[in-house]
C-alpha cells in the first residue's frame, strides 16, 4: 500500500480536479460519507439517538465534517456542529457544504464544553494542514476536545498533529479512531503521531490511481513479500540457498554473532560461516554447532586484528553475502579491517553494530546495506538522536544517499531508505522488540536474503518484515516483555509461513472491512 505525505496529498487532489475532471465537491462528499461508515464502530449500528457533536475548521477537513454532520443528520442522530474561527473564511467546497448544512434551518454553534455531552466527537479541524504548533482558536478546541473524555473519530489525521513527519509541537487530538482518506498518511504511521491516531481506517474516496502510482512511500505487508520470496525446489541442496559469512565478535560479545548466524540459518541460508577473534573462537563454536568457524587474529583486548583482514576477503571471495559488524568492539584497528573489508570486499555486505560505528565518512557502498539505530544513525550524520527522530525519514534518505547504501533506520516503525529516494516503512511497533540481541538477529536475516539472491532493497525489506513477523508471533506466546533474541531467530521459518499463508491485510492495523482497505494499489501487490 502506498504512503503520502500530507503535501503530497493535496497536490493528489488537485490533479484529480484537473487532469480527471473530478469535482472537488465529489471528493469531499465521498470523504464525508465514509466518515459516516468509519463511525458505525464507535456509536454501534444504530446510529438514530446518538448524539454526535462535530468540531470543524473553516478549511476543507471543516467541509469533510459537514458531510458528516449532513448524513449522521438524516440517519436520526441528533448533531451539533462547532465552527471554530471566522465563518467568513469558509469557502470554496467547503463553502458549499456549510450553505448545504445551514440551508436546511441547521445553526453553527460556538466551541464550549458542552462539546462533551455526547456519544462521538468528530474532528475535522485541521487534517493534513497542521504544521507546528497550534495557535488560538485550534489550541483551545483541541484542549476541549481531549477534555471531554468520550470517543472521539479525526477525520484524516488527528489535528495538531504534522502529517508529513508526525510531529506534535504541544496539544494534539486524541483519537479513538482516525479514518483517513485515499491512501494513509505518513505522519499516522511516525511517532509521536502514532500514539495519537488510536485504530486507523483507510477509506476510498474514488481518487484516480493515476494519481498516486509514482507515491516513493510504501508500506510493507504480507502480499508484497509473497511476490519477492523465492521458491524452494524438491531437489535444493546446502550449496544452492546461500554462503554466508558473519564477520564480528570480541572479548564478552561473542554472542551477537552467535545471534546473526542463527538467524541467518533460521532464514534458510545453506551454510554458514563466523569468523571470531580466537580469544571467543570456543563460545561460538559450542554455542552453534551448525555453523562453521574462522578464528582470527586478536589484539590484547580480544578484538579483531588488522593482520587478519587478509584471511577475511581471501574467505569472502566464496561467500555470497556477508555480515560485518555485530560484537566487533571499537577501536582504531577495528576500524582499519572494516574499512580495507569494505573497499576490497565485491560480495554484498550487511554493515551493522560496530562496523557502522568504524566506518569512515561519506564513502560509497553500493554492495552494502547499512542497519544502524538512531544512535548510530546520528553518528554517522554527525547529528543528534533526538534530530534523527524528528524526521526519520529524511535521516534514512541522507544515509541512503550519503553511502549510496540501502539504509535500514531501525526503531518503532523501521523505515527502508534507497539512494534512489523510494522509503518503505514497516508498520509493525512491538514493544517486546526493545531487548538486546533482536538487532544482531536481524542483521543474520538479511544476509540470509542476500545470500539466497535477492537485491538488496528485497533482502531488507524481506528481512525487516520476517523480522517483525516473528516478533508478532513471539508476542501471542510471551506478551510484552520477556522475549529471548535467539528465541526469535528459532521463530523466523514460522514467520515465513504466516507470510506465505496469509492472503489478508494486516488487521492488527487496518479495519478488515472491505469498504474500509484499499488494496491492490500501485505495483498490483498491494501497494
Amino acid at each position: 500500500m502506498r504512503v503520502v505525505t500530507g503535501t503530497r496529498m493535496q497536490q493528489m487532489d488537485n490533479r484529480a480536479i484537473n487532469e480527471h475532471s473530478i469535482p472537488g465537491l465529489i471528493l469531499m462528499e465521498n470523504a464525508g460519507y465514509q466518515a459516516v461508515r468509519a463511525s458505525f464502530e464507535l456509536l454501534g449500528q444504530r446510529v438514530a439517538g446518538k448524539t454526535v457533536h462535530l468540531v470543524v475548521g473553516t478549511g476543507n477537513n471543516g467541509g469533510d465534517g459537514l458531510v458528516a454532520a449532513r448524513h449522521l443528520k438524516e440517519m436520526g442522530a441528533c448533531v451539533r456542529v462547532f465552527l471554530v474561527g471566522d465563518v467568513n473564511r469558509v469557502q470554496g467546497d467547503a463553502r458549499v457544504m456549510l450553505q448545504a448544512w445551514t440551508g436546511r434551518g441547521e445553526e453553527l454553534r460556538g466551541l464550549t464544553d458542552r462539546v462533551r455531552d455526547a456519544d462521538l466527537i468528530v474532528d475535522g479541524l485541521m487534517g493534513t494542514g497542521c504544521h507546528g504548533a497550534l495557535r488560538s482558536p485550534m489550541k483551545e478546541a483541541v484542549a476541549c476536545i481531549n477534555r471531554a473524555r468520550v470517543p472521539v473519530l479525526a477525520l484524516d489525521i488527528p489535528s495538531g498533529v504534522d502529517a508529513d513527519t508526525g510531529s506534535v509541537h504541544g496539544e494534539a487530538i486524541h483519537a479513538t479512531m482516525t479514518v483517513t482518506f485515499a491512501l494513509p498518511k505518513l505522519g499516522l504511521l511516525l511517532y509521536p503521531g502514532a500514539d495519537y491516531t488510536g485504530r486507523i481506517v483507510v477509506a476510498p474516496i474514488t481518487m484516480p490511481v493515476d494519481c498516486y502510482r509514482d507515491e516513493t512511500f510504501t508500506l510493507i505487508d504480507n502480499a508484497m513479500l509473497r511476490g519477492m520470496l523465492p521458491r524452494r525446489r524438491s531437489n535444493a541442496h546446502k550449496g544452492s540457498h546461500g554462503r554466508i559469512m558473519v564477520i564480528g565478535g570480541s572479548r564478552g560479545l561473542g554472542g551477537s554473532t552467535v545471534l546473526a548466524a542463527r538467524a541467518a540459518l533460521r532464514s534458510g541460508a545453506g551454510l554458514v560461516t563466523v569468523a571470531v577473534p580466537e580469544p571467543v573462537l570456543a563460545q561460538v563454536a559450542t554455542s552453534l554447532a551448525e555453523a562453521m568457524t574462522v578464528g582470527l587474529g586478536a589484539d590484547e583486548q580480544g578484538r579483531i586484528s588488522p593482520e587478519s583482514t587478509g584471511l577475511l576477503l581471501e574467505r569472502a571471495e566464496i561467500m555470497d553475502a556477508v555480515a560485518i559488524g555485530p560484537g566487533l568492539g571499537r577501536g582504531e584497528g577495528v576500524a582499519a579491517v572494516v574499512n580495507r573489508f569494505l573497499d576490497e570486499c565485491s560480495c554484498p555486505v550487511v554493515v551493522d553494530a560496530d562496523a557502522l560505528n568504524a566506518l569512515s565518512p561519506v564513502r560509497p557502498l553500493s554492495s552494502a546495506v547499512l542497519t544502524p539505530h538512531p544512535g548510530e544513525a546520528a553518528r554517522l550524520l554527525h547529528s543528534s538522536v533526538s534530530d534523527i527522530e524528528r524526521d526519520r525519514v529524511a535521516a534514512s534518505c541522507d544515509l541512503a544517499k550519503r553511502f549510496a547504501a540501502v539504509a535500514v533506520l531501525k526503531g518503532a516503525r523501521t523505515l527502508i531508505a534507497t539512494p534512489k529516494g523510494e522509503v518503505f516503512l514497516e508498520p509493525t511497533v512491538n514493544p517486546l522488540l526493545a531487548t538486546g540481541g533482536t538487532g544482531d538477529v536481524l542483521t543474520g536475516v538479511v544476509a540470509a536474503w542476500l545470500g539466497q539472491g535477492l537485491d538488496r532493497l528485497h533482502s531488507a525489506v524481506t528481512g525487516v518484515h520476517l523480522h517483525a513477523t516473528a516478533s508478532l508471533l513471539m508476542q501471542e506466546w510471551l506478551g510484552h516483555a520477556g522475549l529471548l533474541a535467539g528465541e526469535l531467530a528459532d521463530c523466523l521459518p514460522a514467520a515465513r509461513r504466516r507470510v506465505e499463508e496469509d492472503d489478508k491485510a494486516s488487521d492488527w492495523l487496518w479495519d478488515s472491512a472491505p469498504y474500509h482497505v484499499v488494496s491492490g494499489l500501485g505495483t498490483g501487490q498491494n501497494g
